[in-house]
């Protein structure tokens, strides 16, 4: 599935995971922290607590990674963002100590748990 090339087929927009996972370095930390959020299945509401930030704020971190990384939707963010968990990869290339960590920087602590899922109150 990584290797799709090239515009749409059938109303569904193409995209290379390998193409948007080598433009991961030019995101910051923050955008870096969304996007393996993305790769959970959050959405933006949810981002936005596990940020303490805004919805909207949230919603502008979606929407950088998503022209940084040249995808056209949520969900190609998020499945970036999987890929990236899954090859233990840390955003940078370097590869992470687990195949599966939780979002690392700027994150509180007591709102990630250790499967890197947003906590509910």
């Amino acid at each position: 599935m990584g290797r799709n090339k090239g515009g749409t087929t059938g109303g569904v927009s193409e995209f290379s995971v390998d193409d948007a996972i080598e433009r991961v370095p030019a995101l910051s930390d923050r955008e870096r922290d969304v996007l393996e959020l993305l790769g959970s299945g959050l959405s933006n509401r949810e981002i936005a607590k596990a940020l303490v930030v805004a919805e909207r704020t949230a919603r502008a971190h979606v929407e950088r990674v998503l022209l940084k990384l040249g995808l056209v939707s949520r969900s190609q963010a998020g499945i970036v963002g999987y890929a990236l968990r899954s090859t233990g990869q840390d955003g940078h290339g370097v590869s992470a100590n687990s195949a599966i960590r939780p979002p690392q920087s700027r994150l509180l602590p007591r709102e990630i748990d250790s499967g890197g899922q947003v906590r509910s109150d």
